[in-house]
C-alpha cells in the first residue's frame, strides 16, 4: 500500500518537476529567439526606413527641381505679359485714322 502511494508521489513529483522544467526551458527558448531575431527585425525596419528616406528625398529633389522650372517659366511668361499689356496699352492711347490700322498692329502683337 504505502509502497504505491510512495511510487505515485514520485511519479507526481518528477512529473511536476519535467512540466516545470519544460516551461522554464520553453521561456529560455523564447527569450533565446527573441534576442537572436529582434536584431534582425530592427536591422530591417532601420533599412526600411533608410529605403523609404532615400526615396523621399529622390522625390523632393525632383519635386524642388520641377518647382525651379516652373518659377523660370513663370517668370518669362510675366515679362512677356508685361511686354504685351504694355504694346496694348500703347495701341490703345494711339489716334488711329480706321479701325483696320488697330487690328492691324493688334495682330502684330501674336
Amino acid at each position: 500500500g504505502d509502497l504505491k502511494v510512495d511510487t505515485l508521489t514520485n511519479i507526481s513529483d518528477t512529473f511536476l518537476l519535467l512540466v516545470t522544467l519544460l516551461m522554464i526551458l520553453s521561456k529560455c527558448a523564447v527569450l533565446l529567439m527573441w534576442w537572436w531575431l529582434f536584431p534582425q527585425v530592427l536591422g530591417d525596419r532601420w533599412a526600411n526606413i533608410c529605403r523609404w528616406t532615400e526615396d523621399r528625398w529622390i522625390l523632393l529633389q525632383d519635386i524642388l527641381l520641377k518647382w525651379q522650372r516652373f518659377t523660370e517659366e513663370q517668370c518669362l511668361f510675366s515679362a512677356w505679359l508685361s511686354e504685351k499689356e504694355d504694346a496694348v496699352t500703347k495701341i490703345s492711347s494711339t489716334d488711329f485714322k480706321d479701325q483696320s490700322e488697330m487690328i492691324s498692329s493688334l495682330q502684330k502683337l501674336t
